[in-house]
C-alpha cells in the first residue's frame, strides 16, 4: 500500500482546504487503485497494515506444524490415478505427520521449515541465531529420528 498525501479544497471558498489522502492499492490482477480518504482513515489503514505485516513475521518466526493431508494431496487429486496409489500415498502422508509429530518442537519447526517451505540452512540459521551446521546436524537427527519412528509403526 502507497499513500500519497495531496491538497483538496473544499467546494467553499470561506471554508480553509482539507488535506486528503491518496492511498493506492495493488489488485491481485496487477492493476492499481487509487482512492482519496480522509486523514484518520489514512491512519486506520496504516495502523492496520503494521498489525498485519507484524503478524505475518510473527507467524514466519513461530510456524507451528499443522498435518493437512488432504492440502498436500490436492494436486494429485487432479491426476487421474488410481486408488490403491492413493490409499498408499494418504498412509504415508499419515505415518510422515505422525513422526513429525514425535520431534521435538524446534527439530520439527526446522524440517518444516527446510522441506516444507525450501528455506536453505542458512536462512533457517539467521532466523534462529544459530549456525548453519547446527541447523544441519538437527534437520540430519529429525529424519534419523523420523526413519526410527516410521519404522516401528
Amino acid at each position: 500500500m502507497n499513500i500519497k498525501e495531496t491538497q483538496v479544497s473544499n467546494m467553499s471558498q470561506n471554508e480553509p482546504s482539507t488535506h486528503d489522502v491518496e492511498v493506492v492499492y495493488k489488485l491481485a490482477s496487477g492493476k492499481y487503485v487509487t482512492v482519496e480518504v480522509s486523514p484518520e482513515v489514512k491512519e486506520w489503514l496504516e495502523t492496520t497494515d503494521r498489525k498485519i505485516r507484524t503478524q505475518s513475521r510473527q507467524d514466519r518466526r513461530r510456524l507451528g506444524f499443522v498435518a493437512d493431508v488432504d492440502t498436500l494431496d490436492m494436486k494429485h487429486r487432479l491426476l487421474q490415478e488410481d486408488t490403491a496409489d492413493t490409499v498408499m500415498r494418504n498412509e504415508t502422508y499419515r505415518q510422515l505427520f505422525q513422526a513429525m509429530g514425535m520431534l521435538s518442537e524446534l527439530r520439527r519447526y526446522r524440517v518444516y521449515l527446510y522441506y516444507f517451505h525450501g528455506l536453505k540452512f542458512k536462512a533457517i540459521a539467521d532466523l534462529e541465531n544459530v549456525t548453519g551446521n547446527a541447523v544441519s546436524r538437527s534437520i540430519r537427527g529429525a529424519c534419523e529420528e523420523m526413519k526410527k519412528i516410521i519404522s516401528k509403526l
